[in-house]
């Protein structure tokens, strides 16, 4: 009889403990989630995939306060950018027979700005093997996405520059199409405009196709010529850059002035173009999808004055001009760290740019001295590579690690392009190096997150089935005692 009390008393003890630590666990449970800046959250197997749990966080990470996206099932779901959500719902739609699903996506943050979303969903099943629910995270890589962005975009501009100079134009005509294309690469704009100046007025004006198909042709001299003169007039004023990126909002002579031309215009940027001190020309750019910036005014005013110094050689020999001095002057506007090397591999030419990043003078890097600037780790595997690219001719890109004068290791995009003069004749090689450090670390730490990430996820996984199992041995707890409950009471009677 003693036996049997005490085993009841047992089981009401495990089962009154195990009761007072579901808060405490819970309690520590949700402040660690709420630290994290990975917002986790669950959501019900139905055709809405209605979330059912989201950690607090999720009000930090979007604006938003965590009930809303319990109380409306759909509520997780309409802030997504419109051009996202058809291939995340297609994606959605195939989580149940995959049972697991990665998605980048753009979500409006409360304030109206969208924000970068890596969501990563996972069926949790039972042990029958249907599905039971959907644990998902989302982390904001906004930073990433922007660093990837303006990389890219960095990368292109230098790309423009490198094939302007490649390249052999024969006219002047040739050299303002190339310009006109790639200005709208470089900013991503819809249309792009040249007019070449004389005495501080329009003398001349060329246009990209795109600008030519929006206006009406019987009057596209008229037009396109007055929609020039009235954009440019305070860049030839002033002799500065002009941006505006909400024309609809600008002065009412701004407008008056529109009216006369046939162009749907939101933003446009125009840049002037001087030899010395004289104005020679203006460049514009107009309606870019989003908001111009620094970027693209410094990409635009480049490649503005690689172009005139193009056209100045072109004036003065009758033919473009392939010399060092030109390079030179390419490199001394260029944004990025410039190198060449001759058909050796030896170094000719080390910008001020890379001195400053490397921390060694041009002198100590010419010949083989640069070499001294590879990773001793990598040097052997990356100086094999340059020699195949150099043998070869060909162009050449890959991240490497270079370790500057104080001994500060750092990562660089390597670039590498054959310099082609007239008849494809190959005279050396003109590249890059461009510091990625910010993005790898990112990266890298995407990577640890990520790592977490899916730690936690199995530890979720494992905590939700121990849970289940907890839950039945209550049951079966709960079940003895109540027969040994029973049994004393019929001993009772």
């Amino acid at each position: 009889m003693k036996k049997k009390k005490t085993g009841r008393k047992n089981t009401e003890k495990m089962l009154l403990l195990s009761e007072e630590r579901k808060p405490v666990i819970n309690e520590c449970f949700q402040g660690l989630l709420a630290s994290s800046s990975v917002v986790i959250y669950t959501a019900a197997i139905s055709s809405d995939y209605e979330t059912t749990f989201v950690t607090e966080n999720i009000s930090k990470m979007t604006g938003y306060e965590s009930r809303l996206f319990i109380e409306d099932p759909q509520f997780r779901l309409s802030p997504i950018h419109p051009d996202d959500k058809a291939r995340l719902f297609l994606k959605l739609s195939k989580v149940l027979d995959e049972g697991y699903s990665y998605n980048e996506y753009r979500f409006r943050h409360r304030n109206g700005s969208y924000l970068w979303i890596c969501d990563e969903m996972t069926v949790i099943k039972d042990p029958e093997g249907e599905p039971m629910e959907i644990i998902g995270s989302m982390t904001d890589i906004t930073k990433i996405k922007k660093m990837e962005r303006e990389s890219a975009r960095g990368e292109r501009n230098l790309f423009s520059l490198m094939e302007l100079h490649k390249r052999n134009f024969i006219s002047v005509e040739e050299i303002f199409d190339f310009v006109l294309k790639e200005a709208l690469k470089c900013t991503e704009s819809k249309f792009s405009f040249i007019g070449l100046m004389s005495e501080e007025k329009i003398i001349a004006h060329f246009f990209s196709k795109e600008a030519l198909s929006d206006c009406h042709p019987e009057n596209i001299t008229k037009n396109l010529g007055n929609y020039m003169a009235a954009f440019c007039d305070d860049v030839v004023r002033d002799k500065y850059p002009n941006m505006i990126n909400d024309f609809k909002h600008e002065r009412e002579d701004y407008k008056k002035k529109y009216l006369q031309a046939s162009f749907d215009i939101e933003r446009l940027m125009c840049i002037p173009v001087f030899d010395g001190k004289k104005l020679v020309a203006v460049g514009s750019v107009a309606n870019k999808g989003e908001d111009y910036d620094d970027m693209d005014l410094r990409a635009m005013i480049t490649l503005l004055e690689e172009m005139w110094q193009l056209i100045k050689n072109m004036r003065a020999m009758g033919q473009l001009k392939e010399s060092e001095e030109r390079f030179r002057s390419f490199v001394q506007v260029s944004p990025s760290p410039v190198f060449a090397t001759d058909l050796n591999g030896n170094l000719t030419y080390w910008s001020r740019r890379l001195s400053d990043l490397m921390g060694i003078s041009d002198g100590e890097a010419m010949g083989k001295g640069w070499e001294k600037c590879l990773h001793p780790d990598d040097s052997d595997l990356t100086l094999k590579e340059l020699k195949g690219v150099i043998r070869n001719k060909v162009d050449y890109k890959s991240e490497h690690r270079f370790v500057t004068a104080d001994k500060r290791v750092l990562w660089g995009l390597l670039q590498l392009s054959p310099i082609k003069l007239a008849k494809g004749k190959v005279s050396g090689f003109v590249g890059t190096i461009t510091e990625i450090t910010e993005k790898i670390l990112a990266e890298k730490e995407m990577e640890a997150r990520l790592d977490e990430l899916e730690r936690f996820r199995r530890a979720t996984v494992q905590r939700e089935f121990r849970m289940k199992e907890l839950k039945e041995e209550n049951l079966l707890l709960r079940e003895k005692l109540v027969k040994l409950r029973s049994k004393e009471m019929d001993k009772g009677i």
